[in-house]
């Protein structure tokens, strides 16, 4: 097997980045920016029909609109004060149309609108910060050829907020003092009784001008810009922090969310009020489009970072659409690395060999692949994310421990909810072992709040008409004993017990193996009802530990004949016997040298990541081999190495810093044996985990940007990654036909070739489908998009 065997490629995946979502004017398709790419959703499908590869790094985009005269176009503006159009809809060689890099004094904060023409903007520019920090804001007109006339500047601006049609402005200073600014008309002050920090802003059109006041308690309060004879108004529903409040385009409705997962809608004139509860998350931004009313764009906070965005509908308020990115829990929050990039700069830290890879923080991050849907599953806090990467789509989102369903406010905060620590599948994929801690709350100075409760589980997996789920059947409360961690969990191999069994691992050194216990089949239905009995998984070999560690130097697997457990705790691996659970006689040598991170074992090979070191040793001859090399590791780089049974290799990733301090990666496949590589590869980020996809044959990565890639050996794992990826495109593309029919080009855009997709196209391939090919269908298709 030679380099060019392996194919690395970074396709799917992402992190949603919580801004510039846009809504076509049609009403059909949701636009929504991911770090990496720009993806396209129909409405009517909720599928993704469009994926935009954009030589631009999203983070930097600090707004976005569509254009007015032609509807394909987006304007997206960074906060490097570059404008970047792009064509959404139309599938062609490179979507980019035009850039425009405009010299401005401040970098953009916020687009406002559209000038005399589609070549004249107005901004508001000043210093990008942190919520809530007081700042000058400027808004000013500029051109494409950076043609400048500053319109107002506030100076101390804390919030500020434009009404759905851009027409008008509110400004809050530090010292409480309100502004609003209508057109290009000056500065007016309101006044307004303050008594409660205001946490969001919003103001209505100049038809009917409003301005809304979000506070910390929970009130809003509602000033009447046009008529000061009329007192402000106090609504009062909210009892936690009010994170934004919006205006509908008529003013007769308010929008508003914070900390108690719930939309509330106020009618202004009638003070009656309508609710959508139980959203994923908490409230953190409401959007509404003048040319879009029958839609609300919504986004949800999940976790602390991870952001989810809902498109409901105005009528019924039922969901439209649903948006995840792929929602990796870091072992360090992943804007740690910006922060560490400048603390290095800063001190200008020489970066030698030695240097470059020790990195100060942690991002690893856990997952597992389901062996046999092929699917990612992410822990984070008491939920699994299940992840298609080649749909590229969010199949599910599995509670795994008991949460407090509605939003948590004031002291509520404190309360936490369970973790998922460890989790891992059966070999056949159909079994699913959990293991989550609950820390006990704060709030009242109990004895047994120093009690953490920890629950192994067990769950199965149940066949469903349109999808499955995941049933639990059996719970074990501290399963290694009151206050004691688990700190690993294997599944068996095939050639145990049909890969029916797992075992766990404790911070004390202690093993326990769990097999499940089949009811007799005169057993298995009970009740009138007669429902299969389910299947209990119970302790069968037990082996206690004494000395206490860390988690993260804990590390356990199994040898593939199933003979040995291998078990490494800080420096010490030892052999324990599968039969009798004991420890081999046969002492292995001191072969770590430091900290065990992880171990593997390949054949007969025993591969060691150690803290400072990776090697591997002969279980057969009881000799180190060739494979010797000095890395530095992090706790969680347990995640960083994977293995491919089948082939007898491993891929094992290590992050570095560049000589400018940025954060890359480079991507290593190894035989067990050898110290050259099989294949090496760079990457432009940090990598969080890897792991191995048996019905793919390939390794699947995810690196710090969120991203998913895939690492498969030899030309048939790609053909069979592409045709996947063809045939969910070939899906995409004739459930929605009749939506692209809508999409019409101009004369000059025929001149440049751009090739539309219409219902009209695609009805000569929809005729006689009976009995063609998957193949053949797809062919079809491509001779008319290509």
């Amino acid at each position: 097997m030679v380099l060019s065997d392996w194919n690395l490629s970074f396709g799917a995946g992402g992190r949603l980045l919580g801004r510039a979502q846009l809504v076509s004017t049609d009403s059909k398709f949701a636009i929504v920016p991911f770090r990496s790419q720009i993806k396209v959703y129909s409405l009517a499908t909720r599928q993704s029909v469009r994926s935009i590869r954009l030589d631009l790094d999203l983070s930097l985009v600090v707004d976005a609109t569509l254009s007015a005269q032609d509807p394909n176009l987006m304007y997206l503006f960074t906060r490097t004060n570059s404008v970047v159009v792009v064509n959404w809809r139309e599938k062609l060689i490179s979507p980019v149309v035009a850039t425009y890099n405009l010299q401005l004094p401040a970098e953009i904060v916020r687009f406002v609108r559209f000038g005399a023409s589609e070549n004249e903007y107005y901004f508001i520019i000043g210093k990008s910060t942190a919520k809530n920090q007081p700042h000058s804001r400027t808004l000013l007109r500029s051109t494409n050829d950076s043609q400048i006339q500053e319109i107002s500047t506030l100076k101390n601006v804390v919030l500020f907020a434009m009404s759905v049609d851009r027409s008008t402005i509110a400004y809050l200073t530090n010292r409480n003092q309100l502004y609003f600014q209508s057109g290009d008309g000056p500065l007016e002050m309101i006044q307004f009784a303050y008594k409660t920090p205001i946490t969001s802003l919003a103001v209505s059109n100049a038809e009917t001008p409003m301005i809304a006041l979000g506070t910390s308690s929970g009130i809003i309060q509602l000033i009447f810009v046009s008529d000061n004879t009329r007192p402000q108004r106090l609504l009062k529903w909210h009892i936690g922090q009010i994170n934004c409040v919006e205006f509908s385009t008529d003013g007769a409705y308010l929008l508003s969310g914070g900390q108690e997962k719930v939309l509330v809608f106020w009618h202004l004139e009638s003070d009656n009020q309508q609710f959508l509860p139980r959203l994923n998350g908490e409230i953190v931004d409401i959007e509404l489009s003048a040319s879009t009313e029958e839609l609300y764009g919504v986004s949800l906070l999940l976790n602390g970072s991870d952001r989810e965005f809902l498109v409901l509908s105005a009528v019924d308020l039922t969901s439209r659409l649903n948006v995840n990115g792929v929602r990796p829990k870091f072992a360090t929050h992943i804007e740690t690395i910006e922060k560490d990039r400048r603390r290095l700069a800063k001190s200008s830290v020489v970066l030698d060999e030695d240097t470059l890879t020790k990195i100060k923080h942690d991002f690893s991050s856990h997952f597992e692949v389901h062996p046999v849907s092929n699917h990612c599953y992410f822990p984070y806090g008491a939920h699994l994310q299940s992840y298609d990467f080649i749909r590229n789509e969010q199949i599910s989102v599995i509670t795994a421990a008991p949460t407090i369903q509605a939003g948590k406010v004031r002291s509520e905060t404190s309360i936490q909810d369970p973790e998922i620590e460890q989790f891992a599948f059966s070999c056949d994929g159909k079994w699913m072992c959990t293991f989550d801690k609950l820390q006990p709350p704060e709030i009242d100075n109990l004895l047994s709040r120093n009690d953490v409760q920890y629950a192994l589980k067990f769950w199965s997996y149940v066949d469903g008409k349109d999808r499955g789920g995941w049933s639990l059947s059996t719970k074990i409360i501290n399963p290694h004993g009151p206050g004691v961690d688990v700190a690993a969990v294997a599944p068996a191999p095939p050639s145990y017990n049909d890969g029916l069994a797992f075992v766990t691992a404790d911070v004390k050194g202690g093993l326990r193996l769990w097999r499940p216990r089949v009811p007799k089949e005169i057993y298995q239905k009970v009740g009138k009802d007669k429902k299969l009995q389910q299947t209990a998984w119970t302790l069968r070999k037990v082996r206690n530990g004494n000395e206490r560690t860390d988690a993260q130097n804990v590390s356990i697997c199994w040898s593939p004949d199933a003979s040995v457990i291998a078990t490494g705790q800080e420096m010490n691996i030892s052999l324990i016997d599968v039969n009798t659970f004991e420890e081999t006689p046969v002492q292995l040598p001191s072969i770590a040298g430091s900290r065990v991170r992880c171990l593997k074992i390949i054949d007969e090979y025993l591969v060691i990541l150690a803290r400072d070191r990776l090697v591997s040793f002969d279980l057969l001859t009881f000799r180190a081999t060739d494979l010797a090399v000095k890395v530095h590791t992090q706790p969680g780089s347990r995640n960083l190495l994977a293995v491919d049974e089948t082939r007898g290799v491993f891929c094992f990733c290590v992050n570095y810093y560049t000589k400018s301090y940025n954060l890359r990666s480079r991507i290593f496949v190894f035989e067990p044996s050898k110290l050259q590589p099989l294949y090496v590869s760079d990457h432009d980020t940090g990598i969080s985990s890897v792991r191995f996809a048996p019905g793919m044959s390939s390794f699947v990565i995810v690196d710090t940007d969120s991203r998913i890639g895939t690492l498969g050996a030899g030309v048939s794992t790609m053909q069979e990654q592409k045709e996947l990826d063809r045939a969910y495109e070939l899906s995409a593309l004739l459930n929605n036909a009749k939506q692209m029919a809508s999409i019409r080009k101009t004369e000059s855009e025929a001149e440049n070739e751009r090739k539309v997709l219409n219902s009209q196209i695609f009805e000569p391939i929809l005729d006689n489908l009976e009995g063609l090919p998957l193949e053949a269908l797809f062919d079809r298709v491509m001779k008319i998009i290509v």
